[in-house]
């Protein structure tokens, strides 16, 4: 009685998700967009002041002043963020969604608002720690030289899997 073994496309399913893990695993740790994500609004406590965005081209630093005089909330800039940007709204709207354009822009620029104690902070968004590579950079551990056939031994060749072992030892029998 022969025993025959099939190859199953495992390699090609373990990259899949290999990749759909260096995917996945940043948006676990930002927060995932719920966790304080109008830290504003405690300091606002339930204002109905209505402000109109009519900022073209304009300084960083002015349209910072502009929210903390509207507010009079304490803002604090990274000093790392400047230059100049557009907010413009057609009419009035609540100082909390003026706040909520402010901080669109600047998540498109790389910067976040956080509350610390009774004012806010704007700064630079922490840089993603996955990589690609995982904790041993290209083809360490916890990357795709994990995988067999994959990383540092040279990319797909052989397989070191037991399956491939098994069959290889068959072949030889």
């Amino acid at each position: 009685m022969e025993l025959e073994m099939r190859r199953t496309p495992l390699r090609p399913l373990l990259a899949i998700a290999a990749l759909s893990l260096v995917w996945i695993t940043p948006a676990q740790f930002d927060g995932g967009g719920q966790a304080d994500t109008k830290p504003w609004q405690s300091l606002l406590k339930g204002s109905k002041k209505q402000v109109k965005l009519n900022f073209t081209n304009s300084s960083i630093e002015m349209i910072v002043r502009f929210f903390s005089n509207a507010s009079g909330i304490t803002i604090v800039k990274d000093p790392t963020l400047t230059g100049a940007t557009s907010l413009v709204t057609p009419k009035n709207i609540p100082i909390a969604d003026a706040f909520t354009i402010l901080a669109a822009n600047l998540d498109l620029k790389g910067f976040t608002i956080q509350q610390q104690d009774n004012f806010l902070i704007i700064k630079a968004k922490p840089k993603p720690t996955a990589r690609a590579g995982g904790p041993g950079g290209p083809g360490g551990p916890g990357a795709f030289g994990a995988l067999p056939g994959f990383g540092a031994q040279g990319g797909p060749g052989p397989s070191r899997s037991p399956s491939a072992r098994v069959e290889r030892r068959a072949r030889r029998d």
